[in-house]
């Protein structure tokens, strides 16, 4: 009985409130996240290999091998759509994919801040360079723009 009362007596002093999440946002395994504003409702569907995400006049579409994780969120992700910026980094099979102008400076850190390396781009445009990085996730600054990307 006393235990009985004392999770009542919890529970009645804890105010419990819901927290609106209007945003379903997938990551990719390569990092990448898109949001969807699912305020208004929304439309998914799983294909036997693809999602597709319909809500507020927005459509999405990826491959289910590529998805890492689904979850709701109350804001938008930060990450911007990659196909409009002008610079881009992206890790592929143990290769860093950088698309820049030429002559720009590639500095590769570790999440404690240590530099592993700096290259610099000879190409204008994408240029891709072999690395022997191990699992894990790195900061690739390039210019004023920084990446965190996530090495399987």
């Amino acid at each position: 009985m006393r235990i009985l009362s004392l999770i009542v007596a919890l529970f009645a002093a804890t105010t419990l409130s819901a927290q609106r999440l209007d945003y379903l946002t997938l990551r990719l395994i390569n990092g990448e996240e898109h949001s969807l504003n699912i305020a208004a409702g929304a439309t998914l569907t799983f294909s036997a290999s693809t999602f597709t995400g319909q809500a507020s006049g927005q459509q999405l579409q990826l491959p289910l091998a590529d998805l890492g994780a689904l979850f709701f969120a109350a804001e938008p992700t930060g990450i911007e759509d990659l196909s409009t910026a002008t610079v881009t980094a992206r890790l592929s099979s143990n290769a860093l994919i950088v698309t820049a102008p030429a002559g720009s400076r590639v500095s590769i850190y570790t999440l404690d801040g240590r530099l592993l390396t700096t290259l610099q781009k000879s190409l204008s445009g994408s240029e891709r360079f072999t690395l022997p990085l191990s699992s894990g996730i790195y900061v690739v600054r390039i210019g004023q723009e920084t990446f965190k990307l996530l090495a399987p």
